[in-house]
């Protein structure tokens, strides 16, 4: 947040961390000028887990194909998200082989 005068740019940084019992700000610090930070323990910031399992993948493919399709108006085989990085994923995975193989077993050379 940040507010412009003619003679002053101030700003005012708030840092949230996961805490889930303070809700009060722990510090206010004037950094210098016009500028302050704070520093919020809240239980807002700390993360939930809403749904276990691999359906992970699963839903982020329908979930994208399904946004792409209706909002974006994509169609055909461009609706699938990210589609340049799950063409290169198999080329890519054969040549992490190959550098692991090549790394572990070396390459095959007799001294």
């Amino acid at each position: 947040m940040s507010s412009v005068t003619e003679k002053m740019n101030c700003s005012l940084s708030v840092s949230v961390f996961c805490d889930q019992s303070a809700t009060v700000p722990t510090s206010v610090d004037h950094v210098g000028g016009c500028d302050y930070a704070t520093t919020m323990r809240h239980p807002a910031a700390c993360a939930d887990v809403i749904s276990g399992g691999r359906s992970g993948l699963g839903a982020y493919l329908l979930a994208g194909t399904v946004y792409r399709f209706l909002f974006l108006g994509v169609r055909g085989v461009e609706v699938i998200p990210n589609l340049s990085f799950w063409l290169r994923l198999p080329q890519q995975a054969q040549v992490l082989a190959l550098i692991f193989t090549l790394l572990f077993f070396g390459r095959g050379e007799k001294s």
